[in-house]
This record gives C-alpha cells, structure tokens and sequence, in this order.
C-alpha cells in the first residue's frame, strides 16, 4: 500500500527528479530513498547514509552532453561546472568594483569610443580563449566609465576616458580602481547634498 502512494504521488508530480532504489525496482524522491530503505529494506539501511552522501554531493564532473554543446557553441568552451579561483586578486578587484553605484559615462562616439571597443574586444577574446578571468570584463567598464562630478564637458570627458585607458594598457588596473572608487564616493556625496536640499524646498 506504501508503496503504491508513492507511485501514485511521484506520477502526479512528474517534475521532480526521481532516485532508482538500489535494492528494489522503484523510484523516489531524492530524500524519501532513505525512509524507503528504512521501512522496505531494513536489512540495508546501514547503507543510508552513503546513499544520502551520493545525493547531496553529486558527481561535479559529470555534465550532461547536451548542456556541454549549448555550452560549447554559445562560449566556445565546455562548462567547466566548478567554482572559480576565490580569493584571487582579479575577485578581489571584481568584488570592489561591484560596489560602485553605476553611475557611468555614455561611450564617447569617435576615436576613443572605438579604442574603448577595442581593448574591450580584445579583453572578450581573451577570455574566450582561457587567458583571462571573466572578472576583467565589468572592471574594465566600470572603472574605465565611472563618472567624476566635475567633468561633465565632451571633450573633457573624452580626455578623462582616453586617460584611463592608457592606465589599463600600462596594467596600472589598482590604481584605476582607486581612482574609480573616489570618484564614486564624489559622487554619492555629492547627490545626498542634492537630495537634502530638495527635500529642503
């Protein structure tokens, strides 16, 4: 009777991923297998444990094929299925530059509209090809084009820009993110200024 309800309930609920029992022909939710073992097989249960293991620590190097082609053909690589290099210096930076608030330069039309294109594209490339982390593609746009409050002119802004590429290109990428970070904490100071007065009128 037990279990002709469990049947009857993992067939109204199609969905949810069903574990093969290794001692009798049926199948249960992840976390039933164990109460199954208990109360069908009790002479296993001491294998409950293990079989919980396999279930809450699944095989990380296993990808199905189809999810490695979707992969491969949208980013040119497998999916590697495993957390990143934490704690290294381009996270560390990646981590900073996701504080700042956002408040960015539209890309300047012209010549440094395209050498910002450029670096970036170049910086994708390497990425694709394993060169790089991921991380260097948002740092690269948001230090690049974080807003300084006292520039607001085209061709100062276009100069402001052009100026911290050549930081990049020289690998001075510490020393961008400082910069990017002051300006930003300009410019939230500057706009809590603007807000109180408002609420002031």
């Amino acid at each position: 009777m037990v279990q002709k309800n469990m049947d009857e309930d993992n067939i109204e609920n199609p969905r949810i991923n069903l574990v093969k029992c290794p001692h009798c022909p049926g199948n249960y939710r992840p976390r039933g297998l164990n109460n199954h073992i208990r109360a069908a097989h009790p002479q296993h249960q001491n294998q409950c444990s293990q079989n919980q293991a396999l279930i809450d620590e699944p095989n990380d190097e296993e990808v199905p094929d189809f999810i490695q082609n979707v992969f491969i053909n949208g980013f040119g690589a497998p999916l590697v299925n495993k957390i990143g290099n934490i704690g290294s210096i381009w996270d560390v930076r990646w981590m900073r530059a996701m504080k700042l608030k956002g408040k960015q330069y539209s890309l300047p039309q012209g010549a440094i509209g395209r050498r910002f294109v450029s670096t970036l594209a170049e910086i994708i490339q390497a990425v694709a090809n394993g060169v790089y982390s991921s991380e260097r593609i948002f740092f690269h746009c948001s230090t690049i084009l974080q807003r300084e409050t006292s520039v607001t002119s085209g061709s100062d802004i276009r100069k402001l820009i052009s100026n911290r590429i050549d930081l990049w290109m020289q690998e001075r990428y510490d020393e961008l993110l400082h910069k990017a970070e002051r300006c930003d904490k300009k410019f939230k100071k500057f706009h809590g200024v603007m807000d109180e007065g408002f609420l002031l009128d």
